[in-house]
């Protein structure tokens, strides 16, 4: 094919073109920083995409082309992305390794089919830009609360409980301490619940409790023992000689 010959290519797009396949031999444009293959035909992600390592852009939005149901693990080779387009598709998940693009400023996966976020989500610490409105979603992980770049943030049309809508609906911000919080309960129980354990094997309580004590951590056996001696103390009075 000959745009294969422009090998000095920084900018490629082949949006709404009908294409079923990429050009083979794409690879050898290596030095591609942005490129545009959305509303095409594409039944699967276009692998020979992940070998464009130069690649800061990348739009596969799909608003009119057909619909793409998952993304390969093998999109994380792309180091250097910056801004990755994948609206209007159907995916219903993402790749764990999705944490290794740590460069990515902005990320768009509205009008899909998201059902949840993998944790890793929080190792994208540039992210400046998130959308995820009109999916599936119905909590976001605590690690979520590492975005501390995050600016712009969308989950409007998602059955979200955690946070509460309430709390989506006051953006990024609001988003972030929410979790941060959610963070921070966590720890506190953990102590209490470390504290009250500590408690109950110092003084052999509950299950840590020694075999033949009673609930007071007396030994039965001294306490039967205490009984005999409150038997004794006991005295009939004398009577007196008439």
């Amino acid at each position: 094919m000959e745009i294969l010959s422009f090998v000095h290519l920084e900018d490629l797009s082949l949006d709404d073109n009908q294409l079923r396949a990429i050009p083979a031999g794409i690879q050898s444009l290596s030095k591609i920083k942005n490129l545009g293959l959305s509303g095409n035909q594409f039944s699967t992600f276009p692998t020979a995409v992940c070998e464009l390592l130069l690649l800061e852009k990348l739009y596969l939005g799909q608003d009119q082309g057909m619909k793409l149901h998952s993304l390969p693990q093998t999109i994380t080779q792309l180091t250097k992305l910056k801004e990755l387009y994948l609206d209007n598709n159907n995916l219903v998940g993402l790749p764990n390794s999705i944490g290794k693009m740590q460069r990515l400023q902005v990320l768009d996966l509205h009008n899909n089919k998201l059902k949840a976020l993998p944790k890793t989500i929080g190792c994208l610490t540039g992210l400046k830009k998130l959308y995820l409105q009109t999916n599936n979603l119905s909590s976001l992980p605590v690690d979520f609360s590492n975005l501390r770049n995050l600016g712009i943030l969308t989950l409007t049309e998602n059955p979200m409980t955690a946070p509460p809508l309430e709390v989506c609906e006051q953006g990024a911000e609001a988003v972030v301490r929410y979790l941060k919080e959610k963070i921070c309960r966590g720890a506190n129980c953990l102590k209490i619940q470390a504290w009250w354990r500590g408690t109950m094997v110092r003084k052999k309580l509950g299950p840590f409790k020694e075999p033949g004590t009673t609930k007071s951590g007396k030994d039965s056996k001294d306490k039967d023992k205490d009984k005999t001696h409150k038997g004794k103390d006991k005295r009939t009075p004398n009577k007196k000689n008439a």
